[in-house]
């Protein structure tokens, strides 16, 4: 590292508080691997050496509480900045770079005598993070984000005393590049969506890029292993994307609503490429005589678009981070061979009447002929 900068006040450990001014580390370059076995090769430095006897193993750990703390914390600010992180993991084969991290912890303020109002620490986080190579396994290929977020943790709970963090923060994401993200490989597979959308919803599987965003990020709050999340947003050239939901960190299980709402200068190459399918999917010389595929078509469109009439879609996402299932809940779409035999049916509804209405015998024969050629 370039410096480290130590700033203490010793008086006040004379009333048994602990004033720490600065614990920062400049430019520090971290590296750590992972073993195939899970070990990491700092855990000599952060796991005692000392082995349990037997009346330490057979007692169950006792949870660390307020009241184990000594003293009242008072620091001023503790961290990292501009620092890397060369990460390997042995068990996937896989490296991670942080670059440019800066993270901190300041205006630290604990007391176990006065809990109830100090018992917080402030964070600001501020980094970049990519895969250096592909990933060979997990929820996305490779990515290289930036994040800047800022918020606090409340370390102990109030009502039992206990370290219990909690955890919340509001993150940005200004740039960012991520491919093979495997929620929007779902979202791009249902087949529905394809037929109606092509490659205005495949796009998703390729490389996705933003830049310079203010509105891309999310809200995150953290405690016992689930985070809920909350106003997410992913700004992307070709859609909007809103999200909240929860993720358990230990089980990795998913319980999200997405909501993407595309932009709406597509709208009319959509409206195009599903007229020239429907076309297609008529089959009866009859039924082309008499149906519009283009009016059918934007009939067809008028389920996808909200009051601004944009393509909004709304989904569903379940499973976990290495696998998951994505659902459409709105709108309700019928399958364009369902779109074609409601355009049979209407024109031969139509014809019924031309017969009822005293139309002439043409009327009888297309009726037969459109029965024959289906």
């Amino acid at each position: 590292m370039e410096t480290l900068r130590f700033k203490i006040r010793f008086l006040p450990l004379l009333k048994r508080k602990f004033d720490l001014k600065e614990l920062v580390l400049y430019s520090p370059i971290i590296n750590l691997t992972r073993s195939k076995q899970g070990v990491l090769n700092c855990a000599d430095l952060i796991k005692s050496k000392k082995q349990p006897d037997d009346e330490e193993i057979r007692q169950p750990l006792k949870p660390l509480t307020a009241d184990d703390i000594p003293v009242a914390i008072t620091v001023g600010e503790i961290g990292i900045k501009n620092g890397t992180i060369n990460y390997y993991d042995g068990e996937y084969d896989q490296k991670f770079q942080v670059y440019k991290l800066t993270t901190l912890a300041y205006d630290i303020n604990i007391d176990p005598k006065e809990l109830e109002k100090k018992d917080e620490v402030k964070l600001k986080l501020a980094l970049g993070l990519k895969t250096v190579g592909a990933m060979k396994t997990g929820s996305v290929q490779s990515f290289d984000i930036t994040l800047d977020a800022t918020g606090k943790v409340i370390p102990f709970d109030v009502k039992t005393r206990h370290l219990d963090p909690e955890v919340i923060l509001h993150i940005a994401i200004p740039d960012g590049e991520i491919t093979g993200l495997q929620i929007f490989n779902s979202v791009a597979a249902i087949p529905l969506l394809g037929d109606y959308l092509g490659e205005y919803i495949s796009f998703l599987k390729g490389k996705q890029q933003w830049k310079d965003s203010k509105e891309t990020g999310v809200d995150v709050r953290y405690k016992t292993d689930k985070a809920e999340l909350s106003n997410g947003r992913l700004d992307l050239k070709e859609a909007k994307l809103l999200f909240d939901g929860a993720v358990n960190t230990d089980s990795k299980a998913i319980d999200m609503n997405l909501d993407m709402i595309m932009q709406k200068e597509i709208n009319d190459a959509v409206k195009t490429a599903l007229a020239k399918k429907i076309e297609e999917a008529i089959k009866s010389p009859e039924i082309k005589k008499y149906a519009d595929s283009n009016k059918l078509a934007e009939a067809a469109m008028q389920p996808l678009l909200n009051k601004d009439g944009m393509i909004d879609l709304k989904l569903k996402v379940g499973g976990t981070t290495r696998k998951t299932n994505v659902q459409l809940v709105q709108p309700q779409l019928d399958s364009l061979s369902t779109v074609v035999q409601k355009a049979a049916g209407s024109v031969a509804t139509q014809a019924g009447k031309q017969l009822l209405e005293g139309g002439q015998k043409k009327a009888l024969e297309n009726i037969q002929d459109l029965f024959k050629k289906k």
